[in-house]
C-alpha cells in the first residue's frame, strides 16, 4: 500500500447526489471503490445505478454530427445548466429542421447521380446510330442499360443459351457499361437473371428525347438547375450550424460531464436516503478535495489514514495528482 494514500468517504442526503458527482467527476486525483465492492463487504446498503434519462438526447446530438458530417466541439463543463426538457427540445428542433434539410439533400444529390450516369450512358448509346426515341419506342424488344461488376460478366457464360444480347460500351475499373436486350416473353427472366448478377440499372429520364446530342445537352441543363439547388440546401445546412455553434458545444460539453456522472454511479451506494462514495486520495490532495465539498449543505467528506480500513484494497500505483 503507498504510504501517502488516505481512505475518502463522501457522505450525504440523496437529494443532493447529482451536485455531488459533478464536483466528484472533476476531481481526477479520486480512487473509488465500486459500490459492488463495498456492498460485498457491508450490511444495509444497496446500488443505485440507473440508466442515463439523457441518453436519448445524447443519441440525437450524435445524428446531427453524422448527418452533417461535422464534429462538434465541445466545450468542458464542470456543472449542469440545463434542465432535460429545456435540452431536449432544443436539440429535437434543430435536428428536424437539419433532418429536413438532408432529405432534400440526399434527394438532390441523387438527382446528379442519375443524371451524370445518364449521360454517360446516352454517350454509350450514340455509338449505336439509333435515335432515342426509337430505341425506347420498340414494341417487341426491351432494352436495360447499366453497370454489370467485372466478376459477374464472367459468370454470363452461365447463361449462353438464354435469349439476350449483351452489347459492352465501356469498363471502369470493377464494372462494364452495358446494354442487354430481350424480347417482351423473356423480359421477366432476363431481368432476374441480370440481377441476381447484381447488374445496376441507370435509367434514362422520361423527358430525354430526341438526338444524344440533344438529350445530353438537356440533361446538363437540368443537373445544373440541381446543383444551384443543392448549393442552395448546403449553405442553409451551414448558417444554421453556425447560428448553433455555441450552444450545441454547451451543450455537447453538458452531455458529456453527465455521461460521466452516470459512470460515477457505479461508485455510489446509498443506506436509507444517503449516498456514500469511498475510495482512496493522496495525502497532498486531501486540502484540496475538502474544499471542493465544503459548500455543499448536506454532503460532507471524511478522510482518514489508509490502514484504519482492512475491508478494500488500495491501488498499488498513483497516475494522478491533482496538486
Amino acid at each position: 500500500m503507498p504510504k501517502k494514500l488516505k481512505l475518502f468517504r463522501i457522505n450525504g442526503d440523496l437529494e443532493e447526489l447529482d451536485i455531488a458527482l459533478e464536483i466528484f467527476v472533476n476531481i481526477p486525483c479520486l480512487y473509488p471503490i465500486t459500490a459492488n465492492q463495498v456492498i460485498s463487504q457491508s450490511h444495509g446498503l444497496a446500488s443505485i445505478s440507473s440508466d442515463n434519462p439523457w441518453s436519448e438526447v445524447i443519441s440525437e446530438l450524435g445524428e446531427i454530427e453524422r448527418d452533417c458530417n461535422i464534429i462538434i466541439d465541445s466545450v468542458e463543463a464542470e456543472s449542469i445548466d440545463d434542465s432535460l426538457a429545456k435540452v431536449k427540445e432544443y436539440i429535437h428542433h434543430e435536428h428536424e429542421k437539419l433532418k429536413n434539410l438532408n432529405l432534400h439533400k440526399k434527394e438532390a444529390e441523387n438527382l446528379q447521380r442519375i443524371y451524370s450516369d445518364a449521360i454517360t450512358q446516352i454517350r454509350n448509346i450514340s455509338s449505336l446510330d439509333i435515335s432515342l426515341d426509337d430505341l425506347f419506342s420498340c414494341e417487341y424488344i426491351n432494352a436495360r442499360f447499366g453497370k454489370l461488376p467485372k466478376d459477374s460478366y464472367e459468370m454470363l457464360d452461365l447463361y449462353r443459351n438464354k435469349p439476350f444480347l449483351l452489347q459492352v460500351f465501356n469498363e471502369e475499373k470493377n464494372f462494364y457499361w452495358c446494354m442487354y436486350i430481350a424480347t417482351d416473353k423473356h423480359e421477366r427472366e432476363i431481368d432476374n437473371i441480370f440481377s441476381s448478377l447484381f447488374f445496376e440499372r441507370v435509367f434514362i429520364p422520361d423527358f430525354i428525347h430526341g438526338t444524344p446530342e440533344e438529350a445530353i445537352q438537356t440533361l446538363k441543363a437540368e443537373n445544373e438547375i440541381v446543383k444551384i439547388s443543392l448549393d442552395e440546401i448546403q449553405k442553409e445546412i451551414s448558417e444554421i450550424l453556425l447560428a448553433n455553434k455555441d450552444q450545441l458545444s454547451h451543450i455537447k460539453g453538458e452531455l458529456r460531464l453527465l455521461e460521466k456522472m452516470y459512470y460515477a454511479r457505479k461508485y455510489v451506494v446509498s443506506m436509507g436516503k444517503k449516498f456514500i462514495i469511498t475510495g482512496y486520495v493522496h495525502q497532498n490532495d486531501e486540502d484540496l478535495v475538502r474544499n471542493r465539498y465544503s459548500k455543499l449543505k448536506s454532503t460532507e467528506i471524511d478522510i482518514v489514514p489508509a490502514n484504519l480500513e482492512m475491508r478494500f484494497k488500495p491501488p498499488k500505483k498513483i497516475k494522478k495528482r491533482c496538486s
